[in-house]
């Protein structure tokens, strides 16, 4: 709530004492009293006794105006002021004139009278007398007001549906964000003041009742809330405020799922929690960045969005603030980053939008975040904005409102993005990696690599269970390798160029412990056009290879190479011979001894499948790694 008379009436009251008669000025110092504490019903009873008893009492009148500015009561408030606007013209205009134009021109916007916010605005910039703070709120009123006049007159396609009473309570429920695959959904829900994280699973295409995250996670004396879950669903970060172990009133915590339970949070301590206000943390689905929100200093205004990165030894960076293409002078809030990598959405009330805080969205182009972009009317209105999640696929974003379909305060709603709004096309992959004898879950390590650019995207373990979820984005193309000691590596290729199907994919991977006989189609191994020259995008895998080779020194490996049955037999053997023998001397000449390493092509003699399509063709041509001794 926007406490704002202490401002101006506790400075100037004195003025009119002399005149005002005793009997009003005690209802007057009587609605100071109550307003001090709040109770706003019984300050306005107050300061309409005072009003009637002396009906020119100015200071009733300012007070009593923005009394109800704060209680959001915007046309009484608008009555009060522009009666006492009245009485200003004649009495101490200088000293009332120049508040009260602002004050009126904040009331007129919030009220949807663009056109009077304006004027209003403008007649106080005409002032004599005002200050450096009025004229950029004057400025900021004028910019907004032409902002939402344009933006209401041209609104975007927005029809939010509550998303159920199995989430929604009859208490505050917000904040939410799903894992990539939307089957679970975590929120805050907040009841008598204490703020909890809740989870839901859909089954069925349905949610289920919602239930309190357990007691290692949550408090019963602390909040907790405004949560961020990893690409694989197994790290949580959250907010929690005021704890005797945090740095400052509130901190960012993180706890780990291990398969069957939450683990005890922590605190993710220095650099990124400090003594200051750090809080609302977004982490990025490759696991390298967390983007928050902190009133650190050396900021750029009040609440800055900052990042911090994750190195190789798990240690955080610095934290960075954005910079003032993101932050302002006032506060950036709730930063939810895409699991693109690219996209960041926050609320802001210091960019142009409709009064209040406003939903922004920002891409990160060439290392520069761009102008943000309002997300317009009415997914953004005079109220407060709560801030966004957005699915991984795009089509769909999460909010709360209090609408009046409800199913108590703070609902849990979801809609289609509006085109203009959408994030780059992304999807997941969600992998189980097993043991090829048994079948059983296996403890791995994995890395997704851009093929083209030899970039590793992500990097991690799978969990307990043995699987891993990551995030990929349009237009690039993928390696994806699953090692683990004792075992071939085990890799497989995601292509998604133009004209490809991008879906969501889920994989199963069966690593063949190393033994002799035990073999591997290595799929990210490609040749130049009816040629046996090397790919430059192999030289990933064959790193890898070569990685694989140096440390189990004790094997001797046969490289495999496959045609399928279109041409001649004699050249299709010559060109499998030639493409297995570049895959052993790129081998040879990183360093792994030629004794340990052979080559033989096998032309189109062993098929995987028919050769019965362009698809079965692709999957018989192939290079195989072979453990011979």
């Amino acid at each position: 709530m926007r406490i704002l008379f202490i401002l101006f009436f506790s400075i100037y009251h004195f003025i009119s004492f002399a005149q005002t008669p005793d009997k009003a000025l005690k209802y007057y110092n009587s609605a100071i009293e109550y307003g001090q504490t709040a109770q706003f019903t019984e300050a306005i009873e107050e300061l309409k006794k005072a009003i009637q008893i002396y009906p020119d009492y100015l200071d009733a009148k300012i007070f009593l105006g923005e009394i109800y500015f704060s209680t959001k009561k915007y046309t009484d408030c608008i009555a009060i002021l522009e009666n006492a606007k009245e009485n200003i013209k004649t009495i101490y205009p200088s000293i009332y004139q120049t508040k009260m134009y602002w004050l009126l021109a904040d009331a007129y916007l919030l009220d949807k009278n663009f056109e009077k916010c304006i004027i209003n605005a403008q007649m106080y910039l005409n002032q004599n007398k005002k200050t450096e703070y009025g004229i950029q709120k004057a400025n900021r009123l004028i910019a907004t007001a032409n902002f939402s006049k344009q933006a209401i007159a041209n609104p975007v396609n927005f029809h939010p549906t509550n998303i159920g009473e199995s989430i929604n309570s009859a208490f505050d429920d917000y904040f939410p964000v799903l894992t990539p695959d939307a089957k679970q959904l975590f929120f805050t829900r907040k009841i008598n003041g204490q703020e909890d994280i809740y989870y839901s699973d859909k089954i069925n295409n349905t949610w289920t009742k919602a239930q309190l995250l357990d007691d290692k996670v949550n408090t019963p004396n602390y909040n907790e809330g405004s949560q961020s879950i990893s690409a694989n669903g197994n790290l949580l970060f959250f907010t929690t405020c005021n704890r005797p172990n945090v740095f400052g009133s509130c901190d960012i915590f993180y706890t780990y799922f291990d398969g069957k339970n939450w683990m005890q949070a922590n605190g993710i301590n220095k650099p990124i929690n400090t003594s200051f206000w750090d809080a609302q943390p977004s982490y990025a689905a490759d696991g390298r960045a967390l983007y928050f929100s902190s009133d650190r200093q050396n900021g750029v205004g009040g609440k800055d969005i900052w990042v911090s990165y994750l190195d190789d030894q798990l240690k955080w960076s610095e934290p960075k603030n954005l910079g003032d293409q993101i932050n302002t002078p006032y506060d950036e809030q709730t930063p939810f980053i895409h699991p693109d990598g690219k996209t960041l959405y926050f609320i802001s009330n210091g960019h142009v939008g409709m009064g209040m805080n406003d939903i922004f969205m920002s891409k990160l182009e060439n290392g520069v975040w761009s102008k943000p972009v309002n997300l317009g009317y009415p997914i953004n209105t005079e109220k407060d904005e709560m801030g966004l999640f957005v699915s991984t696929d795009g089509s769909k974003a999460y909010f709360a409102s209090n609408r009046a379909e409800g199913f108590g305060k703070l609902d849990i709603y979801e809609f289609d993005l509006p085109q203009a709004f959408k994030p780059q096309a992304t999807t997941y992959v969600k992998v189980f990696v097993k043991n090829a004898l048994n079948k059983n879950p296996l403890y791995s390590q994995y890395s997704i690599i851009d093929i083209n650019t030899n970039e590793v995207i992500i990097k991690g373990n799978t969990n307990s269970e043995g699987n891993f979820t990551v995030c990929l984005t349009a237009n690039r193309d993928y390696a994806l390798i699953v090692q683990k000691d004792g075992y071939l590596l085990q890799t497989e290729n995601f292509s998604f160029k133009e004209g490809t199907i991008f879906q969501p994919y889920t994989l199963d991977i069966y690593l063949q412990a190393i033994e002799k006989n035990s073999q591997v189609v290595l799929n990210n191994i490609f040749y130049e056009s009816n040629s046996a020259t090397i790919n430059p995008k192999s030289y990933t895998e064959l790193d890898k290879l070569f990685e694989f080779l140096t440390k189990n020194q004790q094997i001797k490996v046969e490289i495999g190479g496959h045609t399928d049955n279109v041409g001649e037999k004699t050249y299709n053997q010559t060109l499998s011979q030639k493409r297995a023998q570049n895959v052993v001397d790129y081998l040879v000449k990183k360093g792994i001894t030629s004794s340990r390493i052979i080559a033989k092509g096998y032309a189109d003699t062993q098929p995987v499948v028919p050769n019965t399509s362009e698809e079965n063709k692709a999957k018989n041509r192939r290079t195989v790694l072979k453990i011979i001794e």
